[in-house]
């Protein structure tokens, strides 16, 4: 028996009586080599929300951990804002097992990055893996930091995210204590690196970063001023403080440095929330 999941036959828990290599089933091994003297949880006891931007991948992330018993409610974001997405995703009717799981991507739209979804569904009681695409290390680290206790990349085989789901809902995470280590020193050698621009990036008035912001979005000088309702003249003069208080000489060198910096990222057109606060 095979689930259909994006043109990808992924196996089912069982074939012909045997197990297959794993599956849900073998979560005892598992939890042998970690260990652990008690068995997981049933898989029924597992309620998973997929917080995704696309649609077709949720839904079929749901049909496949569906055959393997586990309880999946598909979740795109839409433009829910960040709180009320939390909200919905804490709230929802789909919830009937003890074990509470949250699956989110962290491309979700480009006023939404996952990573700010993770702290906020912790803090509701909700476990919190990642499942994603995306490759970035410090994202990733970022991701653990905020307390997501799996990553598991939509490149990996079916069976990695179902150890994963089951290993959550055993309490033990899926992240090893080795590889938070290595995330989060790489995150803190990051930090270490940009702390200089971002205290440069710190210097800008709110409005100058307003600014900023607009010009990594790809806008023009005259949109800016149309949007803020000044001259093109007052939008200018913003730029040219901006050249000075980053020390730079062109509006590309600055993005450059916004971005290099992680104040804002490419598929982000606001200020990153772990930025210095900008003066008013």
């Amino acid at each position: 028996m095979t689930a259909v999941c994006a043109g990808q036959q992924f196996p089912s828990a069982s074939k012909g009586g045997e197990r297959v290599p794993g599956s849900p089933s073998g979560s005892d091994d598992r939890a042998a080599e970690r260990g652990d003297c008690s068995a997981d949880p049933p898989l029924s006891d597992i309620s998973v929300a997929i917080v995704e931007n696309h649609e077709i991948v949720a839904r079929s992330l749901v049909a496949v951990l569906t055959t393997w018993g586990i309880r999946a409610t598909a979740l795109c974001c839409g433009q829910l804002d960040q709180s009320t997405l939390v909200d919905v995703v804490d709230y929802g009717p789909w919830w009937t097992g003890p074990t509470r799981i949250a699956l989110v991507d962290l491309n979700l739209r480009r006023d939404l990055d996952g990573v700010e979804l993770i702290r906020p569904l912790c803090d509701r009681g909700i476990v919190v893996g990642v499942v994603s695409g995306v490759g970035d290390r410090i994202r990733l680290a970022r991701a653990v930091e905020a307390g997501a206790q799996a990553v598991v990349s939509k490149a990996q085989p079916l069976s990695e995210l179902l150890e994963a789901l089951t290993d959550l809902a055993g309490g033990s995470g899926a992240v090893t204590k080795e590889r938070r280590a290595e995330l989060l020193a790489e995150l803190a050698a990051e930090r270490r690196q940009i702390q200089p621009l971002l205290a440069k990036l710190a210097s800008l008035t709110r409005a100058e970063a307003d600014v900023l912001v607009r010009l990594c979005g790809g806008w023009h000088v005259a949109e800016v001023a149309a949007v803020q309702v000044v001259s093109v003249a007052t939008v200018r003069s913003h730029v040219h403080a901006i050249l000075v208080k980053l020390d730079v000489h062109t509006q590309r060198d600055a993005i450059w440095m916004a971005r290099a910096a992680g104040w804002v990222s490419h598929d982000r057109q606001q200020p990153m929330p772990y930025a210095t606060r900008l003066r008013g």
